[in-house]
């Protein structure tokens, strides 16, 4: 942080925003969970290049859920270990959401799921709480 101007390390205050910051700089580590791993394999150059093009936003962790086993493996195990059926317990997946545009913050309206090819066939469901 002390490379950056004063007036770009203010946007950097927000813890939210230095979490986005070294998400942004790391890399997943092979044959690791997301639940093992973190962010990953912190790369200096990428994180300070991250640090120095910042602007605040909203974003989760992780931040695409793949449970297909050939994409989502190993990084989203055990999620993508388990197979979909019609009868099978229902999957729980819990999001970090960083918001590094404010100290807190409050949804205006529920989350909306974005399926992508195929996922219309899943029933999904959000709880926030919404005060």
């Amino acid at each position: 942080l002390s490379s950056l101007p004063e007036r770009q390390r203010n946007t950097l205050l927000n813890p939210a925003a230095l979490k986005q910051v070294v998400y942004a700089g790391s890399s997943p580590l092979p044959d690791y969970g997301w639940l093992e791993q973190g962010a990953g394999l912190l790369d200096a150059p990428a994180t300070e290049a991250a640090a120095r093009a910042f602007e605040p936003h909203a974003s989760a962790v992780p931040s695409v859920l793949d449970l297909r086993p050939s994409v989502g493996c190993p990084y989203l195990w055990p999620l993508c270990d388990m197979p979909l059926y019609a009868t099978m317990q229902p999957l729980f997946v819990n999001l970090t959401l960083l918001n590094s545009r404010s100290a807190t913050a409050a949804f205006a309206a529920p989350p909306l799921w974005r399926p992508r090819a195929g996922g219309h066939a899943l029933h999904v469901s959000f709880a926030y709480d919404d005060h």
